[in-house]
């Protein structure tokens, strides 16, 4: 791309040519979501919390008081293996050679993070709205903040929604009609400042075998998208619910986009006060519109900083990178949302066969099955023989299928190539 451009010795023009010549051929760059990860039921309901409800989830917010950036979700869990063999030692100031890669739990190595399948196609394609932005920037779009909790019972508002009926009721529509058993897995609060996005992502599959307590999330979305797994595949729900005060999804934005058909473009569910929606976010492509993006400017956060956004009472809330406060928000200004996620089972016993289960899966079994599907398609000649970063990145490019930018004229981001992006500046927001 850098010599195309460079040959016609005026880089605008020269970017220009090549932005018109891309933009001729969008069309061939179009992905099909694999059939097996569509055509799934969804469900919305305009009043799935009351107010009350939403006031207790409010209060338990402020009563948790810190909410780490959502990349540091294993300070939530432990992961038997962060990384498939790509880690490498850190360099100074916790400086990371590679552009994907992010230190890991201990602060020791770099490795992939666990949802680079998201983070790169983000970067490639500037997510849903088809940004032209650096990486930088698009890195703080995509830093949310959350608290993960895999006991909802010791909250007594997440025990009074799970069981409620609503809830129950909205995740039985999804659930397959012979596995109606709801086996809790987990609730996250999700809290997004101003000018943030939730992109185009699969949540963390279940495996017989295999979830995130064993491997990074990025390796189940592979195994989710290849369908050579689909034997061991668990079916789940994710129900959604906002407990935002605002209501005007037109001007905040935020709305919920998810993909049902191999082609087409998005459904669109807005971003209600009190409203939520029902799927099966394991076996579904969705993402979120950004939110407050018009009216809306972020601070810079680098990828590598300790995030985190915490409570200082009085309806504000400071965000500090490295301990070090770089802005402040009244709870008004935040996106809020409660997601709760329950496996599907046919019954009870299923459900505690599934717990007693120790009969993991290996790296080495999983890496083997996709290594010869990759060589049967002669994407590569023997898989055994790349490095594990290099494996990596040919699992997320060969699997990986989320969609292009819907309504973009150019569907890639030339603004995140850090060797031409200069020669695109014209484009680039």
């Amino acid at each position: 791309l850098h010599n195309m451009v460079s040959l016609t010795g005026r880089p605008a023009f020269g970017a220009l040519v090549l932005f018109g010549a891309i933009a001729l051929v969008r069309d061939k760059f179009m992905v099909k979501i694999p059939a097996h990860l569509t055509n799934h039921t969804a469900y919305f309901e305009e009043n799935m919390l009351t107010q009350d409800q939403m006031k207790k989830l409010l209060s338990l917010s402020k009563r948790l008081k810190s909410f780490p950036v959502n990349r540091d979700d294993t300070k939530f869990y432990k992961a038997a293996r962060e990384h498939i063999g790509e880690a490498e030692p850190i360099g100074p100031n916790n400086t990371c050679r590679h552009m994907y890669m992010v230190p890991d739990s201990t602060k020791t190595k770099c490795v992939l993070p666990g949802r680079i399948d998201v983070a790169k196609h983000f970067f490639m394609t500037g997510g849903i709205m088809g940004l032209k932005e650096s990486v930088p920037a698009l890195s703080a779009r995509i830093l949310s903040f959350g608290r993960y909790m895999f006991n909802y019972s010791e909250y007594a508002i997440a025990d009074e929604l799970f069981n409620g009926k609503k809830f129950r009721d909205a995740a039985r529509k999804v659930c397959p009609a012979e596995k109606q058993y709801l086996d809790p897995v987990q609730f996250n609060l999700i809290l997004q400042i101003p000018g943030q996005t939730v992109p185009l992502h699969l949540d963390a599959p279940y495996f017989w075998g295999a979830s995130r307590f064993q491997f990074p999330q990025w390796l189940l979305a592979v195994m989710a998208f290849s369908g050579l797994f689909k034997d061991r595949f668990i079916d789940q729900v994710q129900v959604v619910a906002y407990y935002h005060e605002w209501n005007d999804t037109s001007a905040e934005g935020g709305s919920f986009k998810y993909w049902n058909h191999e082609t087409s473009g998005p459904q669109v569910i807005p971003a209600m006060s009190a409203a939520g929606s029902a799927i099966d976010g394991s076996k579904v492509v969705h993402a979120g519109d950004i939110y407050r993006y018009k009216s809306s400017t972020l601070p810079p956060m680098r990828r590598t900083a300790s995030l985190e956004l915490q409570f200082q009472g009085n309806e504000s809330w400071d965000l500090l990178s490295d301990s070090e406060k770089i802005a402040s928000y009244e709870t008004s200004d935040l996106r809020w949302t409660i997601v709760f996620r329950a496996r599907c089972f046919e019954d009870a016993e299923t459900a505690q066969r599934y717990h007693e289960n120790k009969d993991y899966m290996t790296l080495e079994a999983i890496l083997d099955v996709l290594g010869k599907d990759l060589e049967e398609r002669h994407i590569v000649k023997n898989a055994s023989s790349l490095s594990r970063l290099d494996l990596a990145l040919v699992l997320l490019d060969t699997y990986i299928a989320y969609p292009y930018p819907p309504a973009a004229v150019m569907p890639f981001n030339l603004c995140a190539l850090p060797s031409i992006a200069n020669l695109f500046k014209y484009f680039c927001q």
